[in-house]
């Protein structure tokens, strides 16, 4: 706790320093008359008049992007995806093509919430992480708060990511948009003056390319493989409607599916594999808010909802096949053979099936209310609570292949064995408390929010009589906002903010916590950091913005887990809280928006991010359930000490936008791969077969290459008829466009089996090997 205190007063000492100086500058502020209109624009709070703090972009807190910001980045590509937008903001760490989930400022991916109007989404991806489920034409604006957010809301250590969809228009209005493998249409329908309705969703149809493909004699690997073409259906719904002139309510929905199956079945050197893998995922979520202002100077918000995620995985594959050992294989182990494998040099391998099965469901319900008083122009005041349930019902069966040393062999046997499990899973209960004091205007020397939460959760599984509870923890929080000139000759505006806070999360590892992990309830804690920011906003005259910020993050608190899997039959996890780390670096943005001619922004973030496991291993390789080293300091796999976004949106001519968006991005941790050696190991019917393998170590100072994709996209946009509400835009993109001069490369791999080597290193970026282009049309009433 020293490291809060510390950094607390430090804040506390930055404002009283300036405290003397602040009501007399405020004064002489308001007492501009245009000023005093700004701030006083109608009286008390209003629907109209209340600002929406998902949209607000604050020093030292959150950075936005609006509608129109997203439009040319989120839709480039072959599905169009907000994520797109926000791996370019500073604080966001680039992690290559095929992968949405971001790092923020140096965190684990898993470490930020992601919210959508107000809503903890559980699983907002598709495809593994390959895309998001926000949809740019759904998407009003993007709030990646990276900075000491709001104590409104919690779960999270590394980032909180609001979406916020659009709200529907008075008029009808709908966004119709083909692409190259994804339609998507979105309608707003107002009903009456105080009720309306918007819908849509988007529904992908490769399959249609992939039969055509094969029907003129198209064949490649991908192809021949698909059993089920990758495909994604998305649904969305928001329902508005103002019962009373200070009520509103609103509805969400969301049902999205996505999925893939592959099949093969290929001979190579006398190895004959088969495999049929399948995937597929659903997620929905439905919710209620309400908003309601009884008096003039208070405001009430309340939200209900459900959040429901399955998940169904199968794999089934077999071996066999005739392998010849090698010469160096018969040299050093030739008399572990019998005769007859001697004089061969060879064996068979009778057909060896694995198989995998898992079904994961998860419910999540969420209760929120929040009451608002504004006590004067300068001053508001929040108090609220939410709780939340969740629950995961889990069943695996695995049937596959081990290896362990057993009896006098001095090698391993490899040996057949089946696991399952059906897990109702655990309750999982989160409550919290929460304040806050938002002080100042626009048009204040000093501003900001000071706050805090205390979170608290337990555990409970009422079937196999377990529990676990943990103390509550308070994490305060506060930002303050100096800005000591407006209107200067270069300047709109030039303003310093310094902040603080603790943060906190339930480890989802504790989702499955059982018994035999031995867990002590006093040891029993939430993943806990402490986080300080200081930046500076500098608003050039003629729309030009530079912002810097540098921060650093300490954890005080945090769990892993590790896994005895020396026998698969018996795999015994033990769970640890005493994980350290911390993250520090600077993220930089400049931002030209409104540009006549053009616009865009450019971002840097520098980011060092360093955390130990403190561990006894039980054998060299051993590491955490995520793959992490143990006993060491280590960067996290994801990390890059640079990243530079560079994005220009080019008016070269009336109706048309050139769009380049562009990345460099430094290398990420490598291990340290020994060669590949042969060793033998017994079947359980006795014979003796040659496998290979190779030793891998984590490494600090092996790196991938560098990571610099580049997408272009042109487009023509313009409203058909003079008077009318219909605009077309027609569009051509590409993604990762010197994807052929220049592809990062990541590790080659090799077959336990025969010992043979990939013929290339995979790729880093997770590309297929080609450019994607993508090709649109849009059209909007």
């Amino acid at each position: 706790m020293n490291h809060v205190f510390k950094l607390l007063i430090a804040l506390g000492l930055f404002a009283s320093s300036f405290f003397v100086h602040a009501q007399a500058a405020q004064d002489a502020i308001q007492s501009d008359d245009n000023f005093y209109d700004i701030i006083m624009e109608g009286e008390g709070l209003t629907l109209e008049q209340t600002a929406d703090p998902a949209k607000e972009a604050v020093s030292g807190v959150s950075v936005v992007m609006d509608k129109e910001q997203i439009k040319t980045t989120a839709q480039i590509g072959l599905v169009e995806d907000v994520m797109s937008s926000v791996q370019t903001m500073p604080g966001v760490t680039f992690n290559g093509n095929w992968n949405s989930e971001p790092s923020i400022r140096g965190g684990y991916p898993r470490e930020m919430q992601t919210v959508l109007d107000g809503v903890y989404i559980l699983y907002p991806w598709h495809w593994g992480g390959a895309y998001s489920i926000f949809n740019p034409h759904m998407t009003d604006s993007v709030k990646m708060s990276n900075g000491v957010f709001s104590a409104r809301y919690g779960q999270a250590l590394s980032g909180l990511m609001e979406v916020t969809t659009v709200q529907p228009s008075e008029e009808i209005h709908f966004d119709f948009n083909i692409t190259s493998i994804a339609t998507d249409l979105f309608v707003q329908l107002p009903v009456t003056k105080n009720f309306g309705i918007f819908a849509g969703g988007k529904v992908t149809y490769i399959e249609g390319y992939i039969g055509a493909y094969k029907l003129f004699g198209g064949s490649n690997e991908i192809t021949d493989a698909l059993k089920t073409v990758p495909y994604i259906r998305d649904f969305y719904t928001k329902v508005y409607w103002n019962p009373a002139e200070k009520l509103s309510l609103t509805f969400n929905a969301f049902y999205g599916s996505d999925g893939v199956g592959l099949e093969t079945d290929d001979t190579d050197d006398g190895e004959h594999t088969t495999s049929d893998f399948d995937f597929s995922m659903q997620s929905a979520f439905a919710a209620l808010n309400a908003k309601w202002i009884p008096t003039d100077n208070t405001q009430i918000k309340a939200l209900a909802s459900y959040n429901w995620t399955f998940e169904n995985l199968t794999y089934n594959g077999t071996v066999d096949g005739e392998f010849k050992y090698n010469e160096d294989f018969l040299e050093q182990y030739g008399s572990l053979l019998s005769d007859e494998a001697r004089a061969s040099k060879k064996y068979y391998l009778n057909t060896q099936n694995e198989k995998q099965k898992e079904r994961m469901i998860v419910h999540q319900l969420q209760g929120k209310i929040e009451g608002e008083m504004e006590l004067n122009a300068s001053n508001r005041i929040a108090v609220g609570a939410e709780e939340m349930w969740s629950r995961s019902n889990t069943t695996q069966k695995t049937h596959g292949w081990n290896e362990q040393l057993k009896g006098d062999f001095p090698y391993p046997d490899f040996y057949e064995f089946d696991y399952s499990i059906r897990d109702k899973g655990n309750n999982v209960f989160k409550s919290a408390t929460f304040a806050l004091w938002n002080f100042g205007t626009d048009a204040s020397l000093f501003s900001g929010e000071a706050g805090f939460r205390i979170d608290e959760f337990h555990i409970k599984n009422y079937s196999n009589d377990f529990s676990l509870n943990a103390k509550p923890v308070f994490n305060p929080r506060a930002v303050l906002h100096y800005t000591p000139w407006r209107y200067l000759e270069h300047f709109d505006k030039v303003s310093f903010s310094a902040g603080c806070g603790l943060f906190s999360s339930v480890p989802m590892e504790l989702m499955v916590a059982s018994k035999d992990m031995g867990i002590k309830e006093s040891e029993v804690s939430q993943n806990r950091a402490i986080f300080a920011v200081l930046g500076t906003d500098l608003k050039f005259n003629e729309d030009w913005n530079f912002k810097l910020e540098g921060y650093y993050k300490h954890y005080l608190k945090r769990m892993f887990a590790v896994a005895d899997d020396s026998n698969p039959m018996d795999t015994k996890l033990d769970a640890r809280f005493d994980g350290k780390g911390f993250t520090t670096g600077f993220d930089l943005m400049l931002e030209k928006k409104n540009g006549e001619k053009w616009d865009g922004y450019l971002s840097y973030s520098f980011v060092m991010a360093r955390f130990k496991n403190p561990y006894t291993k039980m054998y060299d390789d051993q590491t955490t359930n995520y793959g992490d080293p143990l006993d060491e300091w280590y960067y996290p796999d994801f990390h890059r000490f640079h990243t530079l976004n560079a994005v220009a949106n080019f008016k070269f001519k009336e109706h048309w936008t050139f769009t380049v968006k562009g990345t460099f991005a430094t290398g990420t941790p490598k291990k340290d791969n020994g060669d590949i050696y042969c060793y033998p190991a017994k079947l359980e019917d006795g014979t003796v077969i040659q496998r290979y393998t190779r030793n891998s170590f984590y490494s600090d100072s092996l790196r991938t290459q560098i990571s610099c994709p580049v997408d272009l996209r042109l487009g023509y946009k313009k409203k058909v008829g003079k008077s009318s509400r219909t605009t077309l835009e027609y569009y051509i993109g590409a993604e990762d466009v010197f994807l052929n001069l220049y592809s990062p490369k990541g590790e080659k791999g090799f077959n336990s089996r025969t010992g043979k080597e990939d013929d290339s290193a995979s790729s880093a970026n997770f590309n297929i090997g080609i450019p994607m282009i993508s090709l649109g049309l849009k059209i909007s009433y």
